[in-house]
């Protein structure tokens, strides 16, 4: 299957969301961006625990956090890579989130509603 632009717009459209709804702590925006079966799991770079979650305790964690773009933090939040191979793709991003940086290994899956982030790993660094 041969890769369009149109996918490219669709997976930079669902990072778009998400990054948004990251920003805004707005749960209707994460919860749009991620497929229902998504799982959340990273290592806080400080501490080295690992933080596990599903869709709903990340979406429920997200929009109980004091929005960033209400508290003077710069938006820092860049797609840094992606690829695509048919239904499936990769990508790479980087962020400014609650005073860390992050680095989000992320698969999303089209589906029917479009692209949706099925599974994200994460490294936090404080700033």
């Amino acid at each position: 299957m041969r890769n369009t632009l149109s996918d490219r717009d669709g997976i930079a459209q669902t990072i778009d969301l998400y990054f948004a709804g990251m920003y805004q702590s707005k749960a209707e925006d994460i919860e749009a961006s991620f497929h229902p079966n998504a799982t959340i799991t990273g290592f806080r770079g400080d501490t080295g625990e690992l933080v596990e979650m599903d869709c709903g305790e990340f979406r429920n964690f997200a929009a109980s956090q004091p929005p960033p773009a209400e508290n003077g933090e710069p938006f820092e939040m860049t797609l840094d890579s992606v690829d695509i191979k048919g239904k499936v793709a990769m990508v790479r991003v980087t962020d400014r989130y609650l005073n860390k940086r992050f680095t989000d290994l992320m698969l999303l899956l089209k589906t029917d509603d479009g692209w949706r982030i099925y599974s994200k790993l994460w490294h936090a660094e404080p700033l």
